[in-house]
C-alpha cells in the first residue's frame, strides 16, 4: 500500500484545489500501474481544520503501516513533513519519485 504524501494546504483555495487534483491524478497513474494507493485528498471537506486531517492521517499511518510515496514539493508542507518524521519513527519505507 502506498500512502500519497504531499502538499494540500496553500495560500488560496484555487491553489489548494490544484494541489488536490495532483493527488487524484497521481493516484490514477499509480493504480493504473497496479499499485494499491491510499489518497488522503479523498477525505478533504470544507470546514474542517488542518489539525483534524493531520491527526486522522497519522492514526491511519500508524494502523496500516503503508509505504509513503513522497510527491514533488512535499517539503513545502508542514503536514507532509510531520507524516514523514512519524513514518521514520515507525520504521516505514519512504519512496521519492524518480
Amino acid at each position: 500500500m502506498l500512502y500519497l504524501c504531499g502538499k494540500i494546504t496553500d495560500v488560496s483555495r484555487e491553489l489548494e484545489k490544484a494541489n488536490l487534483q495532483k493527488f487524484h491524478d497521481l493516484e490514477k497513474e499509480l493504480v493504473a500501474r497496479g499499485f494499491e494507493v491510499f489518497n488522503p485528498a479523498k477525505f478533504e471537506a470544507d470546514g474542517l481544520r488542518w489539525e483534524h486531517y493531520l491527526a486522522a492521517d497519522l492514526i491511519w499511518i500508524h494502523a496500516n503501516r503503508p509505504m509513503l510515496y513522497l510527491m514533488e514539493g512535499w517539503r513545502e508542507s508542514r503536514g507532509a513533513r510531520l507524516e514523514v518524521e512519524f513514518s521514520r519513527l515507525l520504521g516505514l519505507s519512504i519512496l521519492e519519485p524518480l
